[in-house]
């Protein structure tokens, strides 16, 4: 199995959640062994996706060089991630990936005009080769990897709110899967917290065209849900964006309960750090992106 990247560069335009600022993201083909890489092209700085390189995990996952970060990188490299593109360059105007629905669908479409092309050099697995378990500091939340044969998401939501309640879902990943059960899951807040976030200098671009907001019993946006679990779908789109950092795909189980971006950084920071894996070859893999 080869490496791959997209065939043709493609661009969009949109706005950032936090920030509220117009971006314009262009996604460009790379070479073999050229991984993940961003370009501020507005400061002139390239930024690998590296958990070296995450700046900050509030409500997103950021990363930055000196004084050029990027903020809310989880949505665009879920899709990446699900595609199995090992090599990508992405060139982006201002500090923060557009927020578009709210959800990975549209990077899809956008990875879909691209194209897949194959490169030369062959495919590498991350394969997970001992448990990890990361908790916050209450021991409440919690996020885990372990091995496994297959690439398994398995997360679970536990909300004092009516409409949310506690949620559980599970897939064995692959692209179709992705498209059909996770891609389109978007992101989500509850009322009550609105004005916190705002006085926290975040979610300046958020409505209800880019993000379920639920109140205490029901969901606030007239269009309704996409899926009666759209949260916990969204959480599990979140963790793959999180786990591309680690820059193969992952062969293993991650679980969480009430994890975060914060919990995930951590994870894979400590996958690397722990030497808890094994990178492999293999074409036993390949139907994870058919």
């Amino acid at each position: 199995m080869l490496q791959t990247t997209i065939a043709k560069e493609v661009k969009i335009r949109g706005i950032g959640l936090h920030t509220a600022c117009v971006v314009n993201m262009r996604l460009k083909p790379a070479n073999d062994n050229d991984g993940y890489c961003f370009y501020r092209v507005d400061k002139n700085k390239k930024i690998e996706f590296s958990y070296k390189n995450v700046v900050s995990t509030t409500l997103s996952t950021n990363i930055g060089i000196d004084d050029a970060t990027i903020s809310t990188t989880e949505h665009l490299m879920s899709a990446i991630y699900a595609y199995g593109i090992d090599n990508i360059n992405i060139e982006i105007d201002a500090d923060e990936i557009p927020i578009l629905d709210g959800s990975a669908v549209s990077f899809c479409m956008l990875l879909n005009e691209a194209g897949i092309k194959t490169l030369k050099k062959t495919k590498q697995f991350l394969k997970i080769n001992k448990e990890i378990t990361i908790y916050d500091d209450k021991k409440y939340s919690w996020a885990k990897i372990s091995p496994s044969k297959e690439m398994e998401f398995n997360f679970t939501i536990d909300f004092n709110n009516k409409a949310i309640s506690r949620q559980s879902y599970s897939i064995e990943l692959n692209k179709k899967k992705y498209l059909d059960n996770i891609a389109k899951a978007r992101t989500f807040g509850l009322m009550r917290d609105v004005n916190k976030m705002k006085s926290m200098n975040l979610i300046k671009g958020g409505d209800l065209n880019n993000a379920l907001l639920f109140g205490d019993a029901k969901v606030i946006n007239p269009c309704g849900l996409r899926f009666k679990d759209e949260p916990v779908r969204h959480k599990i789109l979140d963790a793959i964006g999180d786990l591309a950092i680690l820059g193969h795909n992952v062969i293993g189980k991650y679980e969480s309960f009430a994890g975060s971006h914060n919990l995930n950084h951590k994870l894979t920071k400590a996958i690397y750090e722990q030497q808890a894996y094994d990178l492999v070859l293999g074409d036993e893999f390949e139907s994870s992106f058919n």
